[in-house]
């Protein structure tokens, strides 16, 4: 979210002190943004918006019966899709809604809300109610009064007041209050920056069926939550031969949350409920330019070690380790591209500096670099790692361990439908085809991007990282 500020116009001459008129002038701007914010998270702008608190409230009790059907109904014309073949998980993301048809909670607009059904019935809601990666930087009072607000709508909800409590996720501390009664449970989470502002993150709500085992609360959410464990028993085969664990989707969205996302759906799979917001503020992911190849692959390792997984590195392409290796790739390309009669690279031009540290602008080299000399200089001068690459895959996957993938786009022309983007990104190797040897593949984008397919030798052109997670 961004305030656009106009110019403070001035249109007649008066007599005043400098130093008086410079502080009303910035103390009534300061008013208006505030103003203009507040009204921009907290009241509904378009008559078509469906405000969830009021459909729960309304209908206490009786949300558990509710089909897909039956809830797209509940609150047209507010958009959902479903985020997996199975049509298990409907979506909304506040991003898609084009500025119409929002979905609130308690006169906020909703960032996203996921609805699981269990035998085609409605059994876990997952409300992202505000976060900076979607919602962008808001003041520290505002997030409290939106956080007060929350908390008394649920206390009316739940007919009782919760205990704020708090736990870690290794450095980050989360707080959050759980409310349970005959209609359901409560999760309402949130969390700051660790630096001394104390910038806020996020605020999340997680409903579903009632706990009733003593009432305990519900703080499964808050910790790792590993549940299961790498198994061959998890690896199916369909009629086409291919090999593939089914890998839970999450969709980071617009943000440039692609290596949070992968790891939100690793720790998933094997039974977490960690989400990717979590997981931003743990690395520290901008939400505007993602992460550094480089940065992801160390992002990785921290996030494993405080999470207790242990982190296993299949591959890393050295070739952008370091300036020196870049040359040295480049001079092999040029080596390549000399006999086949095409344009020459210089290794300088593909360089930025961003905060006195070099980064390979990968987007620069996808456009100048020729993808079939560049297949072709990656299998022959990298003949032995292709082939452990390809051994490396194909074992993790037969005792059911998903692989995180980074890679380049752009490099390669990928079938099917993506976002048109180029540079660093993170997905998964979920799979792979024995008979015709190709990878598959998943992108956290939503659904149609669960099960992908890409030839080796195309897969191992743009690979940057493999790097496998399995908990301790």
């Amino acid at each position: 979210m961004h305030l656009n500020l106009m110019k403070y116009h001035i249109s007649h001459t008066i007599s005043v002190n400098p130093q008086a008129f410079c502080n009303a002038v910035f103390n009534h701007l300061r008013r208006s943004m505030i103003s203009t914010l507040l009204l921009f998270i907290t009241t509904p702008c378009f008559s078509a918006q469906v405000d969830l608190y009021d459909w729960l409230q309304s209908n206490a009790g009786k949300w558990w019966d509710t089909t897909p059907s039956a809830l797209r109904k509940a609150i047209l014309p507010t958009p959902l899709v479903w985020m997996n073949r199975e049509k298990t998980k409907l979506r909304y993301y506040a991003g898609q809604a084009k500025g119409k048809n929002l979905l609130t909670f308690a006169g906020t607009n909703i960032c996203e809300a996921v609805f699981e059904f269990h035998d085609k019935h409605l059994n876990h809601i997952f409300l992202s109610l505000y976060n900076r990666g979607d919602a962008g930087d808001i003041e520290r009072d505002d997030f409290e009064d939106m956080l007060s607000n929350f908390e008394q709508r649920l206390e009316q909800l739940a007919g009782f007041k919760a205990e704020k409590e708090q736990s870690r996720i290794g450095a980050v501390r989360l707080y959050y209050k759980n409310w349970n009664n005959d209609s359901g449970n409560f999760n309402l989470r949130w969390s700051y920056s660790r630096n001394r502002t104390k910038i806020p993150e996020y605020i999340s709500l997680t409903i579903k069926p009632s706990i009733t085992d003593n009432l305990a609360p519900d703080t499964s959410v808050n910790h790792a939550g590993v549940i299961s464990y790498p198994s061959a028993d998890r690896v199916k085969t369909d009629k086409n031969g291919n090999r593939y664990l089914e890998i839970p989707m999450v969709d980071q969205g617009a943000k440039g949350y692609c290596a949070v996302a992968v790891l939100e759906r690793i720790m998933r799979f094997y039974g977490s409920n960690i989400d990717q917001h979590i997981f931003a503020q743990m690395l520290e992911t901008s939400p505007e330019a993602g992460t550094q190849i480089d940065s992801m692959f160390k992002a990785l390792r921290r996030a494993g070690e405080k999470l207790g997984i242990r982190s296993i590195l299949i591959y890393r392409n050295d070739d952008f380790s370091s300036r020196t290796k870049f040359k040295r790739m480049i001079t092999n390309y040029n080596r390549a591209a000399r006999r086949a009669k095409a344009d020459k690279l210089k290794s300088k031009d593909f360089y930025v500096t961003i905060k006195r540290h070099l980064f390979c602008d990968y987007r620069a080299m996808a456009k100048a670099i020729d993808p079939e000399i560049y297949k072709k200089m990656r299998i022959e001068e990298y003949d032995r790692e292709f082939k452990q690459f390809q051994e490396a895959i194909i074992t993790n996957i037969d005792q059911g361990i998903p692989v995180a993938w980074g890679v380049v786009l752009g490099l390669l022309c990928e079938p099917g439908k993506r976002p048109a983007r180029q540079g660093g990104h993170m997905r998964i190797i979920n799979g792979y085809n024995p008979q015709n040897g190709k990878i598959i593949y998943t992108d956290s984008w939503g659904i149609g991007h669960e099960f992908k397919e890409i030839s080796r030798e195309d897969a191992w052109t743009i690979t940057m990282f493999a790097e496998t997670f399995v908990p301790r």
